[in-house]
């Protein structure tokens, strides 16, 4: 089901598209691709000190646990995604939630977590934070600029997102060995 929110925000986001805009974030959106993702959990287990650390293998899990708990949720609900005249790039699959933003909001905020614990109150860690967090948030709006889902797609993707992130942390936080 479609509503006016999700058309009155798709119709703004289309009026603002310039060349500039395009090119970013059809860069952006990347960041949240599962091929990218991946690419990302290799190369922390290629890294010795991330391995050994308690990086990768909770970072892992969650996106695992992101990427399934998103493509059930798809096939659950069926949410045809916008008219595909609007698409900037090509996307297949349902709308609802948008994968990308739920799997981002729990990769990205899972690392923020993860370097706060590790190495509090450093200015790396804060710029990091910062970087990571905008990353999230507009990974999102690409999603939108782009013409792939609405925006109760990146909403409830975040939704699900932020939930499943909670549940992560609090699971790491029992089980995780104190540092």
């Amino acid at each position: 089901m479609i509503n006016g929110f999700d058309l009155a925000v798709a119709e703004w986001f289309y009026s603002i598209r310039n060349d500039c805009l395009t090119s970013a974030f059809a860069f952006i959106t990347h960041f949240g691709d599962v091929w990218f993702i991946t690419a990302l959990c290799i190369l922390l287990i290629l890294i010795s000190y991330t391995r050994n650390n308690g990086f990768t293998w909770p970072l892992i899990a969650g996106a695992v646990t992101a990427a399934l708990l998103q493509r059930l949720l798809k096939y659950m609900v069926k949410r045809p995604r916008p008219d595909i005249d609007m698409f900037l790039i090509e996307q297949g699959g349902y709308s609802f939630p948008s994968g990308h933003s739920l799997t981002g909001l729990v990769f990205y905020g899972f690392a923020i977590f993860l370097i706060r614990k590790k190495f509090p109150g450093r200015k790396l860690t804060k710029v990091l934070t910062f970087i990571l967090a905008s990353l999230i948030f507009l990974l999102g709006l690409s999603r939108l600029y782009l013409g792939v889902h609405y925006v109760t797609d990146v909403l409830s993707g975040w939704a699900f997102g932020g939930i499943l992130l909670f549940i992560l942390i609090k699971i790491y936080q029992r089980y995780s060995k104190p540092c």
